[in-house]
């Protein structure tokens, strides 16, 4: 029974749309497939007995038929993919291809035996090649070599040779890679850009260096923070990041996350986003602890939970500045500000939609235009510091950030901020007995705080009100005495 990927699915046109695998101008998920392969595909001498096994659905065959479903719908996506031609290959011999099997983890691979180079075969796919007793026989008897294998973007590298141990790197750079400019100006990301960013030329050139150092594989050291109402274009900008570094390096992250998650959710991700997923001040502290440890940072002290080398570049979208919680003096975030404008009302639905499918095609002409008008841009207009690793930790705050803290200052500051704007202080000094605070908060939450210590030296050093202006100085404590900023002393009876 031998099988080809070109001869089964080629006179049914396959395609991919919208992530989903189309056949004969239908769009198909994993679930409808299975219900309608069997009189979908094409019976031949070669392909009727492997589709006949498919369709009884019992007994012994009940494992086999899941799994027979599963190849099916791959060796479509693949007939579908623009690398196709890689996969017309003889079913028995499999000539210059095989199995090698990872020493560390124990994980199969199907490699080019003449190059050690990785494919995109999956092991499963490679044994469903033959009839079941020849696949078994073939697997008892076959001597798998044995590789280190290192997800390494970095290094273009396929494999080499340490000491008699082969290396297998299995990062595969997208396809774009292989692509050259067509020339065309890539209006649809600049208007993009300037419409999520409001033409704030700042703002985009933060966006542009960041997406720069993630496509690049300069890894960045800030977490980037997009927040505001659903359909700016959040999802855009992240469909744009995710089909430049590969669909399959990207990850949303689920609501079940935890720290075991940083070791098997993240490895070999190259971009990770945080979509509507509450992160409080404990989940806080714990992500900026584990950018240290992606970063090779030594963090004393601190158990990050991390034990996997990780190039993740971290994105966060909310809608609302409650879901993410920021510090005065963050350093580990950029902080962006977008636009109040759903997209599809500035473009219309059928130029935003039209523009997603074509950055989501990995073929897409329209990508590699891109990702080579932001590698252009950057290296023309930033400063260099700005796009390489020595501006991969130098975060930015926009006016955005202004609502974090607002938002999340604590009931102490928040007491002292009322006073001073009710101008409850005399010659420019408010005192601070602790029974005030707690009552003044108290009055504001809606809680007794009771006694607490308040670190009013850090917690008056690091706040702007309206991200400008400090309170002022702490010059004694027991009770606390602050000297107010004239700044805003003078800035808030301007405003009244």
């Amino acid at each position: 029974m031998s099988i080809k990927h070109l001869d089964l699915f080629e006179s049914l046109e396959p395609n991919i749309k919208n992530k989903k695998l189309v056949l004969e101008g239908r769009e198909y998920t994993l679930a409808q497939f299975k219900k309608e392969a069997v009189t979908l595909l094409p019976h031949t001498e070669e392909t009727g007995p492997f589709i006949l096994l498919a369709a009884t659905k019992a007994g012994e065959f009940k494992d086999v038929c899941e799994n027979i479903y599963n190849e099916l719908y791959q060796r479509a996506n693949i007939a579908a993919s623009p690398l196709a031609s890689e996969y017309f290959l003889d079913s028995f011999s499999m000539e210059g291809f095989g199995i090698v099997i990872d020493i560390l983890t124990g994980k199969e691979h199907v490699v080019n035996l003449k190059t050690m180079a990785l494919t995109n075969i999956q092991p499963r796919a490679y044994w469903a090649f033959f009839p079941d007793k020849l696949a078994k026989q073939m697997k008892d008897t076959q001597a798998t070599p044995v590789v280190t294998c290192v997800f390494d973007p970095t290094s273009n590298e396929t494999s080499s040779k340490v000491g008699d141990m082969t290396r297998l790197n299995i990062y595969q750079a997208p396809v774009w890679t292989n692509k050259t400019a067509s020339g065309a100006n890539p209006k649809d990301f600049k208007d993009f850009m300037n419409h999520l960013f409001m033409k704030n030329k700042q703002q985009i050139h933060v966006a542009m260096a960041w997406m720069y150092r993630l496509i690049f594989n300069i890894r960045n050291g800030t977490g980037l923070v997009l927040n505001g109402i659903p359909g700016a274009g959040k999802n855009t900008f992240y469909n744009i990041c995710m089909a430049a570094v590969g669909m399959q390096y990207s990850l949303t992250v689920t609501k079940g996350f935890g720290r075991k998650e940083f070791n098997s959710e993240f490895r070999n991700r190259l971009l990770i986003l945080f979509d509507e997923h509450r992160v409080d001040k404990d989940k806080h502290r714990f992500i900026k602890q584990a950018f240290n440890r992606f970063q090779n940072i030594e963090a004393k002290g601190q158990d990050t939970g991390v034990t996997e080398e990780v190039y993740g570049n971290f994105m966060f979208f909310h809608n609302n500045v409650a879901d993410m919680y920021l510090e005065p003096d963050e350093r580990k975030f950029t902080v962006l500000d977008i636009c109040k404008v759903k997209l599809e009302e500035a473009w219309g639905r059928p130029r935003a939609t039209s523009f997603n499918e074509d950055i989501l095609d990995p073929d897409s002409q329209t990508l590699a235009d891109i990702c080579l008008y932001i590698k252009d841009y950057c290296e023309k207009n930033l400063p260099p510091e700005m796009i390489t690793s020595a501006g991969a930790h130098t975060n930015f705050l926009g006016e955005k950030f202004n609502e974090f803290m607002e938002c999340h200052l604590s009931p102490t500051l928040k007491a002292a901020i009322s006073l001073i704007e009710k101008e409850k202080y005399d010659a420019d000094e408010l005192t601070l007995e602790g029974a005030d605070i707690n009552k003044a908060a108290a009055k504001m939450t809606g809680k007794n705080l009771g006694t607490q210590g308040y670190r009013m030296e850090s917690l008056v050093g690091t706040y702007r009100y309206e991200g400008k202006y400090i309170l002022g100085e702490v010059f004694k404590a027991a009770p606390w005495h602050l000297k107010i900023n004239p700044k805003l002393v003078k800035h808030l009876k301007d405003k009244s």
